[in-house]
């Protein structure tokens, strides 16, 4: 079977009287990657769980291909998951791992380990059947979960937190695996991590989640240019939320006006007024504030860290103290110097909600 499309309709999952999932909705396109992305409690893990049928809704309908999955078990699924854990079986190889879906469903031994192998092959373990899963790294584990996951070729494949027991640079090796394979293979895959590079480098579309709903669902552009409302703009890049005023509108561009300063933006449908604003940390230049300069936002070094391939600044402002990031091979600049801080035309947008 190939790749599915996925749809929410509704559903809400309770525990007695907590709602864990509260109403949501939403489309996976087939031979997508959408990942489930929000804070410790925000309802991802569990909406996976019940696309995997490990957990039944209380209340709307799940479609797998357009085929009403709501009530059906895990096992009447053509749904796997590769789980936090790994949860490979220490006491077997890394064949007959990968072979215990095969085998469990049926099929002979021969046909079993010739998949296995397939798929080894794939995520590039051929030479590594004879192995425990103690005798390889967390990265090699990793695509041995992968390859038991894929070995049935299911139409959807899930992904639970997979990178968080790797290093940091494993996890861009591994998050890079697992995108080249989904694109390779043409994978309907649903992923969930609380990382936010991880799920603005693998996605097609992420799903933000806070409170049990969705705060948003938008391409990784989308999300980072044009945050839904104040939550994502938060969660979503060290944004720095200040206050402003759209001054004035053409068309589909507003001037903002941030203590003085003028900026260009989209105006998302807003009119003039009040509005929150959010800033990415990389979207103002520092430059030195010179005797006579006149106008434009300007503010004090508070504090200047050196973090190799960047500076990291808080800076105290009119909007209050701002967080600011400025490449490390210019000149650093010192605490309690004066600047001026200039919009590089990117990495500024007003908040509709």
């Amino acid at each position: 079977m190939g790749p599915a499309s996925l749809d929410f309709i509704g559903v809400t999952k309770r525990y007695g009287a907590v709602t864990a999932v509260d109403d949501v909705s939403f489309r996976c396109e087939a031979g997508s990657l959408t990942t489930l992305l929000g804070p410790s409690g925000c309802g991802k893990t569990t909406t996976l769980r019940m696309i995997a049928g490990l957990e039944l809704a209380s209340e709307g309908k799940i479609l797998i291909d357009g085929k009403d999955v709501t009530h059906l078990s895990a096992a009447e699924r053509d749904v796997t998951m590769v789980f936090q854990s790994y949860a490979l079986f220490p006491h077997m190889n890394v064949l007959d791992n990968v072979m215990y879906g095969p085998r469990s469903s049926g099929i002979g031994k021969a046909q079993a380990a010739e998949m296995a192998r397939e798929k080894l092959g794939l995520l590039g373990l051929s030479g590594f059947e004879s192995r425990l899963p103690s005798e390889l790294s967390g990265g090699q584990q990793q695509r041995v979960a992968v390859a038991r996951a894929l070995v049935l070729e299911p139409s959807i494949l899930l992904f639970d937190e997979p990178l968080s027991n790797l290093d940091a640079r494993l996890r861009r090796k591994v998050r890079e695996d697992i995108r080249a394979l989904q694109k390779d293979l043409g994978l309907t895959v649903v992923y969930v991590t609380h990382d936010q590079e991880e799920a603005l480098a693998v996605s097609d579309e992420v799903i933000v989640m806070s409170n049990a709903r969705i705060a948003q669902k938008a391409s990784p552009r989308d999300l980072w240019n044009a945050p839904a409302n104040l939550f994502v703009a938060d969660f979503i890049g060290d944004a720095n939320v200040v206050d402003g005023t759209i001054a004035s509108v053409a068309g589909e561009t507003a001037v903002l006006d941030l203590a003085g300063a003028s900026v260009e933006a989209p105006a998302r449908g807003l009119t003039p007024g009040p509005v929150k604003i959010a800033v990415r940390p990389d979207a103002l230049r520092l430059a030195p504030l010179e005797a006579g300069d006149a106008g434009g936002l300007t503010g004090t070094v508070r504090t200047a860290s050196y973090l190799g391939k960047h500076m990291e600044y808080e800076i105290e402002t009119p909007l209050g103290e701002l967080f600011i990031t400025a490449p490390a091979d210019g000149d650093e600049v010192g605490v309690g110097a004066a600047v001026r801080l200039l919009p590089k035309g990117h990495g500024i947008a007003v908040i509709p909600q």
